[in-house]
């Protein structure tokens, strides 16, 4: 999503820009931030964002998103893309191949007990994300969530709800 260099000029949305650009400064002082973008199909989310993680000046960001498949879509197929794109890039981890495997297959580890399998692999995907946006900062983008797995929600929600105090934003 960051590589592509706009044949066109932007306009009409500076607003918009201004208010994520201001939503990143925030999440920079205060920590964990979550902004939805929304709208109808076609009208510019996508270039609005493209926009926006231009001008981040060195956050780290990764973007997934949903894949439309149907009623019951993809499990965690944004996730499985961002979280790739994050190991690709390097920087301290812990050995996320146990659970974070079930997602990145190359990491090993792809088995897993479904008892507590569920419970670990969302840990896991929690303290990689804590560990990437470290210090830095982490931008996590996801789009097209109305085509969204259930287990790509609950993901999501146990995300949004115990991401701890280093800096990221999810849209």
């Amino acid at each position: 999503m960051r590589s592509h260099d706009s044949p066109t000029v932007f306009v009409g949305r500076h607003a918009q820009l201004r208010t994520l650009a201001e939503s990143g400064r925030r999440t920079r002082r205060e920590g964990v931030r979550t902004v939805l973008v929304h709208g109808e199909a076609g009208v510019g989310k996508t270039r609005l964002l493209e926009e926006h993680l231009r001008g981040l000046p060195g956050d780290r960001v990764a973007v997934g998103g949903c894949l439309e498949a149907g009623a019951d879509g993809v499990p965690f197929a944004p996730f499985t893309t961002l979280l790739r794109e994050l190991l690709r890039s390097g920087g301290p981890t812990t050995d996320p191949a146990v659970d974070l495997g079930r997602l990145l297959p190359e990491l090993g580890g792809a088995g897993g007990r479904t008892d507590e399998g569920r419970a670990r692999l969302f840990e896991s995907v929690l303290t990689f994300l804590e560990e990437r946006a470290r210090p830095e900062g982490l931008t996590l983008v996801l789009e097209d969530l109305h085509w969204a797995d259930a287990s790509t929600r609950d993901l999501l929600v146990f995300l949004l709800r115990n991401l701890g105090p280093a800096p990221s934003t999810c849209w």
